[in-house]
């Protein structure tokens, strides 16, 4: 037996590294068939709360205030930064589709995104080469990261798609900048003004910010720290007044409060904890240390501030981690600067004599078998995944919209409540001029906690503003982005489609005449 699997043993041995390479191939190419598939359905969310970056594409492409009053109707409030809203709204304007196609809308938005993802990939190659990665653990890397994308799938069609390109940008321009003679040089001046870029992509953009403040306060370059604060203030200015659009107030309003949300632990323990800490604790093990050493050994300011930006990156997303609505997908920016100083580290332990060596066989086969859980869990997704309901609800929601566009004229508004699996949802974005509260999660903890008052809605409500609304489901008038209450004596039930039941506002002459045939 032991004579029989000899040869065998040694021709694995001997060709490891090629057949390593060919099984990452392979994953990539599962991964990416599963993504192209997902691509193209219509699957109502495959990045996570898509409906947030369909609305901000929405309200651009049909050239209308991004930013508007939350308290006054129809209630709408955009809660991230612009730049990737007027970058795939404007795309979108050009093609000539109708703005309420939900599906077009969310497809250029993917593909969007699948490109600045490719970009970034890009630049994270031209990142290890400056970095002195060997060139057989590149293609590692470029596959650890894609396959992470995909399982932290908030870069498939949403905002953090242009922000990891921002973040692979900041990193390559800050490790460049270390090359130079002068501390102060072109790539330090680049590197403030992506993580500005990056800011008005998301706020959460501002860990790049603190990464090279960090820097130049650890290795007490003051100067440097004093130039960079001033550029930094100065971008601010200039792309506040680009891109924050007529009226500074309210876009700070929307970028600011809708931002103080509650804390929610036990939303940290299910959506965050539970799928990092298991998957990825030897990630972080590892990377905490050599951040350590890094920082602290400071022979080398690559590693100075990969280890800076590592600690930073992780304490910053835990954080942010504990609020409504987060999730495991704010730690894409700690996974990257850790998978460089890992592959920094073992490239240095591992020198091209010894690629034989048992070290390299031991990283190597935990790559893989990393990959090969990317793999399996996006197979798993596509699995459970019904694109023929997902086409079926498509389809009926759009047939409702077809119903009740043509009896809504501009002002008049619909109230669309929620039902299971995503019924409703699509309404609301076909409908989006006339959808009230298209955010409703984010009006409803600025109501709740009292921030700002939405009198107005009350008021729309009491003068028969609220033209319908629609129960996907049949349930009671409870609209939940008011902890509101819709008087059933006002709406009578005008049609039902597909499961929809759409309540018809009745003016106050008929009220008492349809009360009475009650």
């Amino acid at each position: 037996m032991k004579t029989h699997l000899l040869p065998v043993y040694s021709f694995a041995r001997t060709h490891f590294l090629v057949l390593s390479l060919f099984f990452t191939a392979l994953c990539i190419a599962i991964i990416l068939s599963v993504k192209i598939i997902f691509m193209v359905s219509h699957h109502p969310d495959i990045s996570g709360s898509e409906r947030t970056t369909t609305y901000g594409i929405q309200v651009v492409a049909a050239n209308l205030p991004l930013y508007q009053n939350p308290s006054l109707p129809p209630f709408w409030i955009t809660h991230y930064s612009p730049l990737y809203y007027q970058i795939v709204g404007k795309i979108y304007a050009l093609t000539g589709w109708e703005i309420n196609n939900v599906f077009r809308v969310q497809f250029v938005s993917r593909v969007v995104s699948f490109i600045f993802i490719l970009a970034a990939l890009w630049v994270a190659f031209i990142t290890l080469k400056l970095l002195h990665i060997p060139k057989y653990y590149r293609p590692f890397v470029l596959a650890l990261l894609f396959g992470l994308l995909q399982h932290w799938y908030f870069t498939n069609s949403r905002i953090d798609s242009l922000l990891f390109l921002c973040l692979t940008l900041f990193v390559y321009f800050m490790l460049r900048s270390f090359q130079e003679k002068e501390s102060w040089n072109r790539y330090v001046i680049a590197a403030v003004v992506v993580s500005m870029i990056a800011f008005f992509t998301k706020q959460i953009a501002y860990m790049y910010i603190a990464a090279w403040v960090g820097y130049f306060v650890w290795m007490r370059e003051w100067k440097n720290l004093l130039r960079t604060s001033i550029l930094c203030l100065c971008l601010l200015i200039l792309f506040t007044f680009l891109l924050g659009g007529q009226d500074t107030k309210l876009f700070y309003v929307n970028l600011i409060g809708s931002l103080i949300v509650r804390l929610e632990p036990w939303g940290y323990y299910g959506f965050t904890y539970k799928q990092l800490i298991p998957h990825f604790a030897v990630l972080i093990g590892i990377s905490s240390v050599l951040a350590l050493k890094g920082i602290f050994d400071q022979s080398d300011k690559s590693k100075v501030f990969l280890g800076i930006a590592t600690l930073l990156f992780f304490i910053f997303s835990t954080a942010n981690a504990f609020k409504y609505g987060a999730g495991v997908g704010y730690f894409h920016e700690f996974a990257y600067v850790s998978l460089l100083s890992m592959f920094c580290y073992f490239s240095e332990k591992i020198a091209k004599s010894y690629l034989h060596s048992e070290t390299h066989y031991f990283f190597v086969s935990i790559i893989l078998l990393t990959l090969l859980y990317f793999t399996t869990t996006q197979l798993e997704r596509l699995h459970l995944a019904d694109f023929n309901r997902y086409t079926s609800e498509y389809n009926q929601q759009n047939d409702v919209k077809k119903y009740l566009e043509p009896r809504l004229k501009q002002g008049e508004y619909i109230a669309v409540l929620y039902g299971d699996n995503f019924r409703g949802m699509l309404l609301q974005q076909m409908l989006f001029k006339h959808n009230l509260a298209y955010q409703d999660d984010v009006i409803r903890e600025l109501y709740l906690s009292k921030r700002i008052k939405f009198d107005a809605f009350f008021d729309l409500d009491k003068r028969g503003g609220i033209k319908y609304v629609v129960a996907p489901m049949g349930q009671s008038y409870y609209y939940p982005a008011f902890n509101h209450q819709f008087d059933s004596t006002h709406y009578q039930l005008e049609k039902e489609i597909h499961g929809y039941k759409l309540y018809r506002f009745i003016p106050q002459k008929k009220r008492v005449a349809f009360t009475a045939t009650r």
